[in-house]
């Protein structure tokens, strides 16, 4: 009985611990989906660090990645300058929120349920 008592607490333990990285991204998330709210915001990965990528939903626009705290580490706009190596870099890219009757022609994505 004490090994199953030992057990339950470690796997309490690991499911809270995985859990405080998620609570932050989701601060995050909220802040860019204030910002991107009309647009799209994936989660991805770049040069084996986990990013967000977020674009307003207009031609040309063009996209930000953002790291986990929400800065901003380089813009992907390709009309005035070769973008930056990191937006070629992108992988595993997984589309978290996108308005509804946007220009992609894509259905609409709320996975975190933002801004309700």
């Amino acid at each position: 009985m004490k090994h199953y008592f030992i057990f339950y607490i470690l796997i309490i333990g690991m499911y809270i611990s995985g859990c405080s990285g998620k609570t932050e991204n989701i601060k995050v998330l909220t802040h860019l989906y204030e910002e991107y709210r009309n647009g799209t915001i994936s989660e991805c990965e770049c040069n084996g660090q986990h990013v967000f990528v977020a674009g307003i939903n207009a031609y040309d626009a063009g996209s930000v990645i953002y790291d986990l705290k929400g800065n901003i580490i380089t813009r992907c706009d390709n009309s005035f300058e070769a973008p930056d190596s990191l937006c070629l870099n992108l992988k595993n890219c997984r589309t978290v929120y996108r308005v509804k009757n946007n220009i992609w022609g894509l259905p609409p994505v709320n996975e975190y349920n933002l801004g309700k």
